[in-house]
């Protein structure tokens, strides 16, 4: 089976321009790029990302939902990691990284997320055939140890209590 990974990232545009990526496509670009890709036989793949600066979680679930409502096949959501001294623009900016939520609320956020999209795999008008949260408190943990460790034992008990549906 063929596939097509789209890195949408989200479908706020006012944070798609704090990206620098207001120029890759809307929605209707997206289910336009979608429909073609279903039509030869593809399944489409969207990878998201969550907790980026200032997000608010209304704003995770509303591209969750929107997502499965366009028909992706698979969606996959990504924590950002931000560490001070990485060298990328958002990194060097210390409002960007007051901006960003604790390891507690970002755990808090997978877990809502991690939820609205198991329940759009559930769905019977939705359904999406593979949803990933990946990439949480691990990635964090390795590049701020002192930061971790709350997140981290956050997310540990998480999973344990409702495993992720799919890991890379």
């Amino acid at each position: 089976q063929r596939r097509l990974s789209m890195g949408v990232q989200t479908f706020d545009e006012a944070a798609l321009v704090r990206m620098g990526r207001q120029g890759f496509g809307d929605r209707r670009d997206i289910a336009k790029v979608m429909a073609k890709a279903h039509r030869a036989g593809m399944t489409v793949s969207g990878d998201f990302l969550i907790n980026l600066p200032s997000q608010p979680r209304a704003q995770m679930l509303t591209d969750v939902r929107e997502a499965a409502a366009l028909g992706f096949d698979q969606i996959c959501v990504y924590h950002l990691v931000l560490v001070e001294g990485q060298g990328t623009p958002w990194a060097d900016d210390p409002a960007m990284m007051a901006a960003l939520p604790s390891g507690e609320e970002a755990c808090a956020h997978w877990l809502a997320v991690r939820e609205a999209l198991l329940r759009a795999q559930r769905s019977e008008d939705t359904p999406v055939r593979r949803a990933c949260t990946l990439a949480l408190a691990e990635d964090s943990a390795a590049q701020t140890p002192a930061a971790a460790p709350p997140a981290l034992s956050l997310w540990r008990a998480a999973r344990r209590a409702a495993p992720a549906p799919c890991h890379r």
